[in-house]
């Protein structure tokens, strides 16, 4: 969508605090100003209002687009998606793994994974996990917890039967790898 509108796309490494820092950076240079920012757990914020997120205020601004078009949420989010000729379709999954998985060694091995259940690697953001772009608008991210034996695969893609694709090779790719420590 901010390609299509023509602006630019940040991403930050997990926790709103980045995103809150984003706001801030913002409000101290024009240039730099965030239209609004969000992340996976719900949380929003938007410009000219607290840069923290704020889930009544964003209740209430969606329950006024309801209002004001006429439409459900998932009318206007289909309307969405065809204005910008996208189709979103996510899954994740929660891998529960032993408590001597190496964490470190799957995520090394991810970024020089070359495809994924047939789509071709076409970019790796290693921030916070791996993120590997996939053709067709497609994506693919491992995150390792912190704190347990745990790695979340989250996968975005534009039909179901492909996030079911990527996100069943990731999981077998995980599960495998644990097999193998």
């Amino acid at each position: 969508m901010a390609e299509t509108l023509g602006l630019e796309l940040l991403e930050t490494p997990v926790g709103f605090k980045y995103i809150t820092d984003a706001f801030l950076e913002g409000q101290q240079d024009e240039s730099k100003a965030v239209l609004m920012g969000g992340e996976e757990s719900g949380g929003l914020s938007s410009r000219g209002h607290i840069p923290e997120r704020d889930g009544l205020l964003n209740s209430l601004l969606m329950i006024e687009a309801v209002v004001a078009s006429g439409q459900s949420l998932d009318e206007l989010f289909a309307d969405i998606e065809r204005e910008v000729g996208f189709r979103h379709v996510y899954d994740r999954a929660d891998l529960h793994l032993s408590p001597a998985f190496d964490k470190a060694a799957l995520m090394t091995a991810a970024q020089t994974y070359g495809e994924m259940a047939g789509y071709v690697v076409s970019g790796v953001k290693a921030t916070d996990g791996v993120k590997l772009a996939l053709e067709g608008d497609a994506s693919v991210m491992f995150r390792a917890s912190g704190t347990e034996p745990v790695v979340r695969v989250y996968v975005e893609a534009q039909s179901p039967e492909a996030v079911a694709a990527i996100l069943g090779e990731a999981v077998r790719r995980v599960r495998s790898f644990d097999s193998v420590s």
